[in-house]
């Protein structure tokens, strides 16, 4: 009877404590989280489910719903809710497959297994991985990032719907590389608009919306399959490889009015051709147009089917072009790559390397360094390369187009500067963006792809840190670095960095940082807490120049003047005096000019007038 009685208190007590631990798992609570909070039910779901968290401040667990996502944060969510759904494609951690990698990119590592896990399955890809960081700073995550994180991590290759469910105002602002990943969510109520049907691509996504999404992408995981439109089968139209042939000679006329050409072939055949309008015409590498053609160039003539003619090269180089891999698509009589711009089809013949060791098509992947041998269109070979540099900095300065080749200043880890030569045939993009070389700008963060010791591809991010100051030069400082001192407009003093590629304009001319004196008038333009282009003014504006004599011309109403400004780079100033110009003693007393002599220490007041020093008071320290 004890022992039962016992058996039944123990039993009574561990029911109580499961209870508690129950109670204290299903009641988690944000101090900042009222009940009323649009995402309450939400947040608190995830929490539960360990996918989001809260943090302590001031002995209170808060969530603090309304501040940002960092991009490193949404993939660790993302990870998370995979994990509880049970949807990992593997459980395998692969922190060591990629460990160095993360480090270099500055990956906390509470992060790691996250992000290791979505650069093995390409929910990063490309140049994700390198902005996630700025430095040692988290980058925010917009909306649009999110839903293409997610939307990888669900369905990585989503079918686009014929008529797009996306009724949203603003939905032309959804970039088409991330315009399924958006469809495939909303079709599935992961993600939704604000109240004024705005979808908002490109908001910071905060921490309530995160757990929002991160709740409903979990019900959807856990309860049902997700819903993928499939398009129904068209029987693909069965395409006849054309029959190319090619041609060489010599062109001995050219009717441009009819599009036609006359030429000698090398058995001295002469035979007229008519050019359509779709006919590529290439010269010295170059795409030019029927009006370049001449008597006399040779070329070589490509035709389809025998008769159609597609192709006149003029001095045609080697059919080759080295470049990376912009995208790949499967197809079934062949497949396409597209290397520059250009689409090149790959069929089973095709002969495929990588690193001198014979692969197939399904070992291609995007970003890959690759070379490849056509004819026409068609790849005849493909060799990868994994041989070439990578490394993320920041752009020293603007692309170099003084002198070709053109080069590219970058300064990365340890403030090392790297000048770099730039491949004629650059992949830039900027922002996510294509973009030209004159898009890129002093500041940028650059993740710089090299082979062969040449720039061939920037993936530049635009950081928007420059600032303005307005003030009077106190002083310069020169040493390395140049040192500026100013009085700003709020009588603060305060001293700034000179960019060693500073841009100095004075009264709107180009100068030199040696031809600023102090209490010029100054507007500074500041990027990453240095001075990159200082305007100066002088004209107009009380100047003060203190110094010797070293030589007087009263017929000429000019003295020669040795400044004590150690910022100044001329040894002497030319002073001109009037009428108007006071001369007086250190003590107040007004005298004249013949009291002035060689090595008279002085203080002149004056105004630049037409790039000459106009003196208005001269004082003669006096021993």
């Amino acid at each position: 009877m004890k022992s039962l009685r016992k058996m039944l208190v123990i039993t009574i007590s561990l029911l109580m404590f499961l209870t508690t631990v129950t109670a204290s798992f299903a009641n988690t609570s944000f101090a900042d989280l009222p009940s009323s909070h649009w995402a309450t039910r939400h947040i608190t779901k995830m929490a539960e489910e360990r996918i989001v968290s809260g943090m302590t401040e001031n002995g209170q667990l808060v969530f603090k719903p309304e501040s940002p996502v960092s991009r490193v944060q949404a993939v660790h969510m993302i990870f998370r809710t995979l994990r509880a759904t049970n949807k990992l494609k593997s459980t395998e951690n692969y922190v060591d497959k990629y460990r160095n990698v993360l480090a270099s990119y500055n990956i906390p590592e509470w992060a790691y297994e996250a992000t290791a896990y979505a650069w093995e399955y390409n929910i990063l890809e490309g140049n994700d991985l390198a902005n996630l960081m700025s430095g040692e700073q988290q980058v925010s995550a917009s909306r649009q990032q999110v839903a293409v994180y997610l939307g990888k991590a669900i369905d990585p290759n989503p079918q686009r719907s014929s008529v797009s469910p996306l009724t949203f105002i603003d939905r032309e602002m959804i970039h088409a590389s991330a315009m399924p990943y958006v469809e495939l969510l909303v079709k599935n109520n992961i993600f939704s608009g604000d109240n004024t049907n705005r979808f908002n691509p490109q908001n910071t996504i905060t921490r309530a919306e995160m757990a929002t999404i991160c709740s409903k992408a979990y019900d959807v995981l856990k309860t049902a399959d997700i819903v993928v439109e499939v398009p129904a089968p068209v029987p693909a139209p069965v395409e006849e490889e054309p029959n190319i042939t090619k041609k060489g000679g010599t062109l001995e006329h050219v009717v441009i009015a009819n599009r036609t050409i006359l030429v000698r072939d090398e058995e001295d055949v002469m035979d007229l051709y008519e050019v359509p309008s779709s006919a590529e015409i290439i010269i010295d590498g170059t795409s030019r147009s029927i009006n370049a053609l001449a008597k006399g160039q040779r070329v070589n003539l490509t035709f389809e089917n025998s008769n159609r003619l597609t192709k006149i090269e003029v001095n045609p180089k080697e059919n080759k072009i080295e470049g990376f891999i912009d995208r790949i698509m499967l197809g079934d009589l062949y497949h396409r790559i597209v290397v520059g711009g250009r689409t090149y089809r790959v069929y089973d013949d095709t002969e495929i390397k990588i690193e001198d060791k014979t692969a197939a098509f399904r070992d291609l992947k995007e970003d890959d360094s690759v070379t490849i041998r056509y004819e026409g269109d068609r790849a005849i070979e493909v060799l990868v390369d994994y041989e070439y540099q990578s490394f993320t900095g920041i752009l020293n300065s603007g692309v170099n187009f003084g002198r070709y080749p053109f080069r590219i200043s970058v300064r990365t880890v340890g403030s090392e500067i790297r000048d770099l030569e730039i491949h004629d045939d650059v992949v830039v993009r900027r922002d996510n963006r294509s973009a030209d070389l004159e898009d890129l700008v002093r500041g940028d963060i650059v993740n710089i792809e090299v082979r062969s010791s040449k720039v061939r591809r920037i993936e530049a991010t635009g950081i928007d840190t420059k600032q303005e100051d307005k003030g009077t030069i106190k002083s310069i400082t020169i040493e390395n670095p140049i040192r500026l001192t100013i009085t700003n407009n709020n009588d603060e003093e305060v001293t700034y960095i000179i960019d060693n590629a500073v841009s100095v304009y004075l009264d709107n001319e180009r100068a030199d940082i040696y031809d600023l004196r102090t209490n010029y008038e100054v507007e500074l333009e500041l990027q990453n807490d240095r001075v990159i282009e200082i305007e100066a003014k002088r004209r107009g504006h009380r100047n003060i120049i203190s110094g010797e004599i070293t030589r007087i011309h009263e017929g000429l109403n000019r003295m020669i003047v040795r400044p004590y400004d150690i910022s100044s780079r001329e040894e002497t100033v030319t002073v001109y005096y009037n009428r108007h110009t006071k001369f007086v003693e250190d003590t107040g007393r007004e005298i004249d000019i013949r009291y002035l002599d060689r090595d008279d220490e002085v203080i002149i007041h004056g105004n630049y007038e037409n790039n000459e020093f106009v003196a208005t008071r001269i004082i003669v320290l006096m021993d």
